[in-house]
């Protein structure tokens, strides 16, 4: 997201679109999930990131999928590290 964006109304957007289970739905889950992951129009929280980015990458996102191996291997968002 660019940083001069009203993250509040991209949130309620990006939530709107992934209700609406249309074919952009995997990428809007992994772009929330970023925003909760950085606190960008929400309360930063590493479960909500989580359990975004999980959605995501059930749904064939290849970017929520490559970040959640680097944050089992990096042991983040709460996750405990884990090489498997």
């Amino acid at each position: 997201l660019e940083h001069n964006l009203d993250y509040e109304l991209a949130v309620f957007y990006l939530k709107s679109i992934i209700r609406s289970d249309n074919d952009e739905r995997a990428y809007c889950e992994y772009k929330l999930a970023t925003c909760f992951h950085h606190g960008w129009g929400v309360k930063a929280s590493n479960k909500n990131a989580l359990h975004y980015y999980q959605c995501s990458s059930e749904h064939g996102e290849s970017l929520a999928q490559n970040l959640l191996g680097d944050a089992y291997f990096n042991g983040e968002l709460g996750l405990n590290q884990s090489y498997e």
